[in-house]
């Protein structure tokens, strides 16, 4: 991970491949308080299914709770994004909240499933 922004309440940082230099994805914590943040990562499309997603998320986590210290992450998914909340589970997330019919996504109505990671 290179080419990082960072402000006091969000930090981005590009993922880009070792051996091509090309470019991965984004990884993010926006909402930055003291005790909490919240996860966003973005894989692009030709990357996806090889473990960069994992591989980032392991170590943001770590990085958010060792370094910045943060008590719980939390983020949101589509509920038709069944490769991503089966990662999250693995990774601990939990749900927490769900809130129905949030978007039309390919003709059908989606949810948006809220969950969060306690250190």
């Amino acid at each position: 991970m290179k080419e990082a922004l960072e402000t006091d309440t969000l930090i981005i940082l590009s993922m880009f491949d070792k051996q091509s230099g090309r470019f991965i994805g984004n990884i993010d914590f926006d909402n930055i308080t003291s005790d909490n943040a919240e996860i966003g990562i973005i894989i692009n499309q030709e990357f996806q299914n090889n473990h960069y997603g994992l591989e980032a998320l392991k170590r943001f986590i770590e990085y958010g709770f060792d370094e910045l210290k943060l008590k719980e992450i939390y983020l949101g998914v589509y509920s038709n994004n069944d490769k991503a909340i089966h990662l999250y589970k693995k990774l601990g997330f939990i749900t927490y909240k769900v809130e129905e019919n949030v978007a039309i996504i390919n003709g059908e109505s989606v949810d948006t499933i809220y969950m969060k990671l306690h250190k």
